[in-house]
């Protein structure tokens, strides 16, 4: 039954595929091209390895070194669907794969309990470590805490502006600015001709290394001359940069400067 539905399913994926992209492998083809960015394989895999190191060292660990019975293969079997479709999905965030944890756990737990009874220099070595790593995670929890209370603070300024605001954190910005906000599309030809439509009035930017769209930056937004920066006093951090679009200087004769500035 497994197999039938797993068959089943990615049959459909690849139907998909070839009806909207007219190619089976597009999705996956495509996440390959996008090294730079974000959502980048690359950048899933050190995701997965920064959730938890322990589990995932152990489960790599367990799979290539260990003798596996007949409920541990079926385990890997059930993980496998997991894996396919997290990595060949365009749109990838990391609680997909969230699933798959108690999974990786199981197997992480295999190997650390068969190896710690049989090898005293390995438990001096692993135990230490272990503990390290349950420490780093709290304290990453903490920066992340700190990290989003800053966003909070950030974003809470917006609530006395009136307009649409586009940000390359939206789901943060929205919750606590309390506004209509959308993502930074894509190509910049989009994003100049919804300011001149009146579509969006200000621009909220988190200097988060890669960003998606690259053009989302405040490095490149400050050259623009219909953006002003709004300057806050209670502004809690340099990671963060509001923009208000000003419709009466945005020049639509220049929009091919514009672009210049916006292509990366």
């Amino acid at each position: 039954i497994f197999v039938v539905t797993f068959s089943v399913l990615t049959a459909v994926w690849l139907y998909s595929n070839q009806f909207l992209y007219n190619d089976f492998l597009y999705p996956l083809k495509k996440n390959f091209t996008l090294s730079n960015s974000p959502t980048a394989l690359i950048g899933d895999v050190i995701t997965l390895i920064g959730l938890n190191p322990v589990i995932i060292f152990g489960f790599l660990a367990y799979f290539f070194s260990a003798k596996k019975n007949v409920n541990d293969k079926i385990l890997l079997v059930l993980l496998m669907p997991i894996l396919f479709y997290f990595f060949v999905f365009s749109h990838r965030e990391i609680r997909f794969f969230l699933l798959s944890l108690p999974l990786l756990a199981t197997f992480a737990a295999l190997f650390f309990v068969k190896t710690v009874k049989k090898k005293f220099y390995f438990r001096l070595i692993m135990i230490p470590s272990i503990i390290v790593m349950i420490i780093l995670s709290f304290l990453a929890i903490l920066a992340f805490d700190k990290y989003e209370s800053s966003i909070k603070v950030s974003a809470s300024l917006l609530k006395s502006h009136t307009g649409t605001v586009y940000s390359n954190i939206w789901p943060y910005v929205a919750y606590y600015a309390d506004k209509n906000v959308s993502t930074f599309p894509w190509p910049p030809d989009v994003l100049l001709n919804d300011v001149m439509q009146n579509k969006v009035q200000y621009f909220f930017v988190a200097s988060v290394g890669n960003t998606e769209p690259c053009y989302a930056n405040p490095t490149v937004f400050n050259k623009l001359d219909f953006l002003k920066p709004i300057t806050v006093s209670d502004l809690p951090t340099e990671r963060f940069s509001i923009y208000s679009v000003d419709k009466q200087k945005f020049d639509i004769t220049k929009k091919q400067n514009y672009l210049d500035v916006l292509k990366c």
